[in-house]
């Protein structure tokens, strides 16, 4: 039975006439998924380890390089960054200065590469 779907799936014209296409939304979602998963790495260092920030937004920066799409992330996560910086800490003009890193000197020069 294994054969027949194998042979099924190899033989349908949809199947064939997108095989030979790449799709980026894989990558696009890899990058967005890393650049948060490593903001919240530099949340739980109690925002001291600014290295996570920047890895947070070259990764970011290389999701907008991979697609527009990200763009709305981009702009989500940028707010993220303020608010929950902003909660956390009770510092606004810091919190501005975070969400200001991840927003122009990281991500705007991965994307501007792309």
């Amino acid at each position: 039975m294994p054969d027949f779907g194998r042979l099924d799936f190899s033989e349908h014209p949809y199947c064939i006439s997108f095989i030979h296409q790449t799709y980026v939304d894989l990558g696009l979602t890899f990058f967005i998924t890393a650049s948060i998963f490593t903001f919240i790495r530099y949340r739980d260092s109690n925002f001291k380890e600014l290295k996570w920030l920047v890895l947070s937004s070259l990764a970011m920066g290389l999701a907008l390089g991979t697609k527009y799409n990200a763009l709305i992330a981009w702009f989500f996560l940028s707010l993220a960054i303020v608010f929950i910086y902003s909660r956390d800490t009770g510092k606004q003009w810091k919190a501005i200065e975070q969400g200001a890193v991840f927003f122009f000197h990281f991500s705007i020069g991965i994307f501007s590469m792309g």
